[in-house]
């Protein structure tokens, strides 16, 4: 086997340094881009979270911003029958609604666990 002279081997060093010193920035950002564009198109696609449930109304909120309501087990939230208040998407809603009135309704996720009714009917 022939040495190398040692400036040609700290040449060569150098250069393979300087092509992963040059090379790897590159590689990062694109990867960086990369992930943070699929990040951004798994915030588009993320689906609100929401629920449907039944209940009876307990008590309706001023000028029909809020209800509390005992409701039935929600499955997909995994919660027991409750009482609770509920925001109000839009005060039409409520409109006609008296306590004790039972309803269908659906809830969504406004932000972490912060949920406002976003439909809601009456139950015959």
């Amino acid at each position: 086997m022939r040495k190398m002279p040692m400036k040609s081997y700290l040449n060569l060093i150098g250069a393979l340094a300087m092509t992963v010193g040059l090379a790897a920035p590159a590689a990062w950002a694109d990867n960086a881009h990369r992930h943070g564009h699929q990040h951004h198109q798994h915030d588009a696609q993320s689906v609100a979270v929401t629920a449907q449930g039944i209940g009876e109304v307990r008590a309706i909120g001023k000028n029909g911003t809020s209800l509390v309501m005992h409701h039935e087990p929600m499955p997909e939230l995994n919660w027991p029958a409750m009482v609770m208040r509920f925001a109000v998407a839009d005060a039409e809603l409520t409109e006609g609604l008296g306590v004790g009135d039972k309803v269908s309704f659906r809830i969504r996720e406004v932000s972490e666990g912060e949920f406002e009714i976003d439909r809601l009917a009456p139950l015959e």
